[in-house]
């Protein structure tokens, strides 16, 4: 499966936004050249995947409770993730994840 960061289009700060400092090129990829979807929300998205939460920042649901939405961690299966550099031959990503999922 294919995951990367998405923000919702109605959102002000839309994906599109260049220097945005959740979804921008900010921080680690502030220097990042190429497709912004490709080169900062795909290792997001891995990031949020992997550990629930956006630049070290837990993500939460926008309910009024405010949870936190978690990881692929918080699954009932015992989970191995692996994370690869990309931008290589035919990987056109800044990075390649992978989750194994097993019976606990």
């Amino acid at each position: 499966m294919s995951v990367h960061y998405e923000v919702g289009h109605a959102n002000p700060n839309h994906a599109d936004v260049e220097v945005c400092p959740i979804c921008g090129r900010a921080g680690d990829y502030a220097a990042v050249k190429g497709s912004l979807v490709e080169q900062v929300h795909d290792p997001l998205g891995l990031e949020l995947l992997f550990t629930g939460k956006i630049r070290g920042e837990t993500v939460k649901d926008e309910s009024w409770q405010f949870r936190p939405i978690g990881s692929v961690h918080s699954l009932p299966w015992k989970v191995s993730a692996f994370t690869f550099p990309g931008n290589e031959k035919d990987r056109n990503t800044h990075s390649v994840g992978i989750a194994v999922l097993e019976p606990r």
